[in-house]
């Protein structure tokens, strides 16, 4: 916004959170009026980052007119504007993009007004006229006019400023601003195209166990959090499971702080797609991101599949405790086979008392159908283990042997099947063990050892080793 002349007033201009309260005169610049947006499309990726595409209908004049749309994002990348019109494409010209950011407040005004004349009032009655010199947090300094001095007067002292001068260009929000030619229609549809940071979305699972541990109840919610600095009204929502590559970027505009969180009631549909090479999931209804506002929807309805318990010793993480695990496949014949967005997954188990307790938490990666997923539930409070190398043995400059035992206590009721994991490096290979051993990859020995109830299982091995 531009004004001809302004009067501006700057109450209790001491504080830090001054209140700034202008009387401004009518824009100079003729500008086209734009109507709210009529169609908006929000496309959400992973990686901090949403596409917004959105119709708006303009009514321009034949010839160059300067446009303005005032509700877009704070954080949004200006680079990636894309204007376009629907009705006539070929007969519509942008001649000019900007992005104004430089948005009005006690201090952008004053630093406007240096060396522009001002008058200070003071909670004491003081009045200082003169012209604007410095100012910071302490002191505003005034030259007063027809007289070799200065004053300065102390901004906790400070009751009122007035700023009058020249014109001065305002901004309460952030602006795209366009320079168009229009040799078409008066009435134009227009489409507008950008990114913006501050909106992102991920996956969250809530899976509930039952009581033989032998299935799993599972729901999923897409959480979108909007700290973009604008709302998205009855927009269309889509979603994009996959890592996009981006180049280096750096944008204008800081973050926002602050959020505010508001749970859907409902469970809609989420329709999954094909896209590129990444999965899409749009949304079958219109809905409303607010700024700084985490919303949560229903993914797709809850599924309930069968599950696989593994108890798994790995000493580089842990040389006293076993891990837990729950697996599950993500199939259609076990109640899936749907595309699973990475996420954090929750799993809890009725207590037998009447309340649920959380079993643990884990994140998982993005997962297609067919394929397993194993989500960490904790460590095993009735399997303990004892390591302790044996021997090691160097058989020449370039070999050696190294002797293993591992001592698998259960303390449960049930037998359980131990899947142990060691690491190793350079060539190596078992040359005996107490159980059958198993390569899972070059660095990685694993064996499967079972344990009675209240029993102790003794896994042995040696290995040798070239480099």
């Amino acid at each position: 916004m531009k004004t001809s002349r302004t009067d501006v007033w700057i109450a209790r201009a001491g504080t830090p959170a001054a209140v700034v309260a202008a009387v401004l005169a009518a824009g100079a610049l003729a500008l086209a009026a734009p109507q709210a947006a009529a169609e908006i499309t929000l496309t959400v990726y992973n990686e901090d980052l949403a596409l917004v595409r959105e119709t708006r209908a303009f009514d321009l004049a034949a010839g160059v007119n300067t446009v303005e749309v005032t509700d877009v994002p704070a954080l949004i990348d200006p680079t990636s504007v894309h204007l376009a019109s629907l009705t006539a494409p070929d007969k519509l010209t942008v001649l000019e993009q900007n992005f104004v950011y430089d948005l009005v407040n006690a201090e952008r005004l004053l630093e406007k007004y240096l060396d522009r004349s001002v008058q200070v009032l003071t909670k004491q009655g003081g009045n200082f006229k003169g012209t604007l010199k410095s100012f910071d947090g302490s002191a505003i300094v005034v030259a007063e006019p027809g007289e070799s001095r200065m004053t300065l007067v102390s901004r906790p002292e400070v009751e009122s400023v007035m700023l009058a001068g020249e014109d001065v260009s305002l901004v309460t929000r952030p602006t795209l601003v366009w320079l168009l030619r229009n040799g078409g229609a008066a009435k134009q549809e227009i489409a507008l195209e950008y990114l913006t940071r501050g909106v992102a979305w991920h996956a969250e699972y809530a899976g509930v166990l039952d009581k033989d541990e032998a299935s799993l109840d599972l729901a999923a919610w897409v959480s979108l959090d909007n700290r973009s600095g604008r709302t998205y009204p009855d927009a269309r929502l889509r979603v994009v499971a996959g890592s996009i590559h981006r180049a280096e970027e750096k944008f204008p505009i800081g973050r926002y702080a602050g959020r505010e969180a508001a749970m859907a009631a409902e469970a809609p549909q989420f329709e999954a797609r094909e896209f590129f090479e990444y999965k899409l999931y749009a949304l079958e209804r219109k809905t409303t991101v607010r700024d700084r506002e985490t919303k949560q929807l229903s993914l797709f309805p809850n599924a309930r599949t069968k599950i696989e318990k593994r108890f798994t010793y790995d000493a580089r993480r842990d040389d006293k405790r076993c891990q837990v695990s729950v697996l599950f496949k993500n199939k259609k014949e076990t109640g899936l086979g749907i595309a699973l967005p990475a996420g954090v997954i929750r799993l809890y188990k009725d207590d037998g008392d009447g309340g649920v307790g959380l079993l643990g938490e884990d994140r998982v990666e993005h997962t297609p159908k067919d394929e397993e997923v194993e989500v960490v539930v904790g460590k095993a409070f009735d399997i303990v283990a004892e390591r302790t190398h044996r021997e090691s043995r160097q058989i020449s400059d370039r070999m050696r042997e190294d002797s293993i035992e591992i001592k698998l206590r259960n303390h449960k009721k049930d037998s359980v099947d131990v899947l142990v994991r060691e690491g190793v490096w350079g060539d190596w290979e078992v040359l005996r063990s107490t159980f059958p051993s198993k390569r899972k990859d070059a660095q990685t020995i694993e064996f499967t050892v079972p344990v009675a109830p209240d029993q102790e299982a003794v896994l042995a091995y040696t290995v040798r080793t070239r480099w």
